[in-house]
């Protein structure tokens, strides 16, 4: 086999298109076969069975705008989602979509994250805030810390092992980043950044395979 058949044999492919509906958002998977998937347009949460390919549930959460950001604690099975146009962030069970809680945040959320190590869920949001929420116990849900960052830094990453919370932003002309520093709880460090929105997928999930 040639070079050129070598590399086409390790493309992915499409094996099948999920219909959801609406404009979908981040998804996060819960490690046992499903897959979660916020309906932006529609302040929705839809959950997909990865063994069967279907959309198996969509929730309804309550008083949320534009949820975007979404991430899975495995502990106690639990979905956080930011809700960027109403300043809320969501907590849902997984199994059953029930909320759990409903938390005051700053405008303009994007990504959420979620430190294992620390057991938290940080939310970054472009008015200016990184949101700490406390996962430690599932009965008490609370954010524990607001952390002033940069206007506009709105997604990143957590690094556990550092000692510092470093968002990003873009400089006025859009050309240059530069970084504020910001302490989280228990060394860890987080990088956020600010971004241009991107063209989102059609009310549909596509799974590939090699």
């Amino acid at each position: 086999m040639g070079r050129r058949d070598r590399g086409r044999s390790n493309r992915k492919k499409v094996v099948a298109t999920i219909p959801v509906g609406g404009v979908l958002e981040f998804p996060a998977s819960d490690g046992a076969g499903k897959v979660f998937v916020n309906v932006q347009d529609k302040g929705e949460l839809a959950a997909i069975d990865v063994k069967t390919m279907k959309t198996v549930a969509v929730w309804p959460m309550k008083d949320c705008k534009s949820p975007t950001g979404l991430v899975y604690v495995p502990g106690p099975k639990l979905l956080v989602s930011s809700c960027g146009q109403s300043g809320i962030a969501k907590v849902l069970r997984a199994d059953t979509g029930a909320e759990v809680a409903s938390l005051s945040i700053a405008m303009g959320a994007d990504a959420v994250m979620y430190d294992a190590k620390r057991n938290v869920v940080l939310i970054p949001c472009r008015a200016g805030e990184l949101e700490v929420i406390s996962m430690a116990d599932p009965e008490h849900i609370s954010v524990v810390q607001r952390v002033p960052t940069q206007e506009g830094s709105r997604t990143g990453t957590s690094i556990p092992t550092r000692d510092a919370s470093t968002p990003w932003r873009r400089s006025s002309d859009h050309r240059q980043r530069r970084a504020d520093a910001a302490s989280l709880p228990g060394r860890s460090k987080y990088w956020s950044s600010r971004r241009k929105g991107a063209e989102k997928p059609n009310g549909a999930i596509q799974t590939s395979a090699t």
